[in-house]
């Protein structure tokens, strides 16, 4: 009857894989963690800055132009509002052209910029102007 000879260092090997193995997988996943975050934060960015854009476009739709060449920063000094204003040209004529530009700083250093534009009619002497001239006593 033959003998078998034992074969030593296969368990050593299968270890040595398994572990190589779930070194990759906790890599893997580490990886995905971390590019998820940074999805996460960009869509914040991306959201805070439509926001801050749209609520200021409101502001102006309320009747309320914007002040030439303004450029405006929040409290927390990471939303950076640039407002751009032009005259209607053409079918336009007769309207404003504003244009608000928000970029905003995510944590991870990248910088989100959003941009919204509109047409608007600001009627010469609007709500503000009426406003202060029934403030000083004087008849809208």
């Amino acid at each position: 009857m033959p003998r078998r000879r034992r074969i030593r260092g296969v368990f050593f090997l299968e270890a040595l894989c398994a572990l190589v193995l779930i070194g990759m997988t906790l890599w893997a996943v580490s990886e995905l963690v971390m590019t998820y975050d940074r999805m996460q934060e960009h869509v914040i960015a991306h959201r805070r800055a439509q926001l801050a854009a749209e609520g200021q476009m409101e502001r102006f739709r309320s009747d309320r132009p914007p002040p030439e060449g303004t450029s405006k920063t929040d409290a927390a000094g990471d939303i950076r509002l640039r407002i751009e204003r032009h005259p209607g040209e053409g079918d336009w004529k007769g309207l404003e052209h504003v244009q608000i530009t928000a970029t905003v700083a995510s944590r991870h250093g990248r910088r989100v910029t959003y941009r919204l534009a509109a047409y608007l009619y600001f009627e010469p002497g609007g709500a503000a102007a009426r406003a202060s001239s029934q403030a000083e006593g004087s008849e809208p």
